[in-house]
């Protein structure tokens, strides 16, 4: 069961953004397989147990075979091409499809497969001591694997951690594992940083347009040091900030090529995922909202459905748990742990920003990170005068940190105070940032055409 209950979440994942994407692009359906598939199965064990079913894994592994079956007759109707058949990989070349080979690629991919590794290692074998990931997720999904519902004794006797509140994508994937034979809750961690490496540089090669930048950003943006550290525990922060940035990504291939519709409908099935990970996602999805309602309306190449189809798959799956929460909000409501105030604090503003700028220059949590993103917004303001790509871009990532300070303003917690929060677990909230901040670096003009040097210059020296 342990076999094919994982091939089974990679396979519906696949055949999934194939569906989507309506092309070949085969690395970046293998990078978003392992995520997507999950996010899927999660959604579906939510659902049926929302409707009185119990969470099985023999009724999830029925559920991904019928889905399966249903998304490849999908691509198959789209397409004229069977799935994983001959025809299906008959244009494949590692060139075209996984990237050109020279030194910065070589040493990027060597560099971003260690630190995958070491980080899988801890992950896998040094026990986690983080309070939310034993008292919350993990402790949760014991629950619903054993007792096959999300209601389970664990909530009627408040003896899990307010990560119970948290929508519940992650403590339901943990708790699919167990129940297919795992036996270390934290093999989902390692799943999603080896999948979101993947995707990152497949992505990011769509976007660039080229392979060396590709692997050098991917490389850049898995060491941010925090980042590292907290990707080997059992905690929702890093899965967020991995789903929101490749959504991020994702919008932006759109918007610079309008043609490729696809990857904004892929963006927002993402940022419905991360959604489903953690509420605040909320900060990521208004500023997208907002730029296509503006594009919708300026008639800058965007239908109305493409419009209303984005938000309805962004916001779903987060809005299901939001009632699910209000339905038994009698069980419940002891886990939530924030308020929200009607009233403007100035003050407590003040004070957010202050341990929030102290937070993104420490060396110790982002490195060069924050740097990287002043050298960004320099170029993309010398770059304004060959357009605004560049600088909408940064901007996205200003208008997130912004709107993230004011719903940090406003949420009052009922057991601790927010400048605690902050700066004890602030850090968490800026990991999808962080990785922004590396990409939009990469995708600035001026570093493209660098890059772009450094590509053909380098294949040439490889054919000489």
């Amino acid at each position: 069961m342990l076999i094919i209950g994982t091939v089974l979440t990679i396979l519906l994942g696949f055949i999934i953004v194939q569906c989507i994407l309506k092309q070949s692009d085969l690395l970046v359906a293998l990078g978003l397989s392992g995520m997507v598939g999950l996010g899927i199965q999660t959604l579906y064990m939510f659902v049926s147990n929302a409707m009185g079913l119990p969470i099985t894994a023999i009724s999830t592994v029925i559920f991904s075979v019928v889905a399966l079956i249903f998304f490849g007759a999908g691509y198959y109707y789209q397409t004229a091409t069977i799935p994983f058949g001959k025809k299906y990989f008959a244009g494949f070349s590692f060139s075209k499809d996984i990237g050109s080979v020279n030194v910065i690629w070589l040493l990027s991919f060597a560099f971003t497969v260690y630190i995958v590794y070491i980080i899988s290692l801890k992950s896998l074998f040094w026990p986690t001591y983080a309070h939310d990931a034993l008292t919350s997720f993990d402790l949760f999904a014991k629950g619903i694997a054993r007792e096959e519902t999300l209601l389970n004794s664990l909530i009627m006797e408040k003896r899990v951690g307010p990560g119970a509140a948290y929508p519940p994508f992650y403590s339901l994937g943990v708790a699919y594992f167990y129940q297919i034979g795992y036996e270390n809750a934290n093999t989902i961690s390692v799943l999603f940083l080896v999948f979101f490496t993947i995707s990152f540089y497949a992505v990011s090669r769509v976007l660039l347009h080229n392979s060396t930048s590709a692997a050098f950003f991917t490389f850049m943006a898995i060491s941010i040091p925090e980042f590292i550290g907290q990707s080997a525990i059992n905690i929702t922060s890093c899965p967020q900030a991995m789903m929101v940035s490749l959504s991020i990504a994702c919008f932006m291939i759109w918007f610079n090529q309008r043609a490729r519709i696809n990857y904004l409908n892929l963006s927002a099935v993402l940022m419905g995922l991360a959604g489903f990970l953690r509420s605040e996602t909320v900060v990521y999805m208004l500023p997208v909202f907002t730029l296509l309602a503006g594009l919708f309306l300026f008639k800058k190449g965007i239908k109305p459905a493409a419009v209303a189809r984005f938000i309805i798959l962004a916001v779903l799956p987060l809005a299901l748990w939001q009632i699910f929460l209000k339905l038994n909000a009698g069980i419940m409501e002891k886990f939530v742990q924030i308020e929200f105030s009607h009233s403007f604090d100035s003050q407590q503003l003040a004070t957010s920003g202050r341990l929030m700028s102290g937070i993104i220059f420490s060396a110790q949590f982002f490195g060069i990170t924050p740097y990287i993103g002043i050298l960004s917004l320099i170029l993309s303001l010398i770059a304004l005068k060959w357009g605004k790509k560049d600088l909408l871009f940064f901007s996205l990532i200003c208008i997130t940190f912004a709107l993230y300070l004011l719903l940090v303003n406003q949420m009052k917690l009922k057991f601790d105070s927010m400048e605690n929060i902050i700066q004890f677990s602030g850090k968490r909230f800026l990991f999808g940032m962080a990785i922004l901040i590396w990409l939009s670096l990469a995708s600035n003009r001026y570093i493209s055409l660098l890059f772009d040097k450094l590509h053909r210059s380098l294949s040439r020296k490889k054919t000489l």
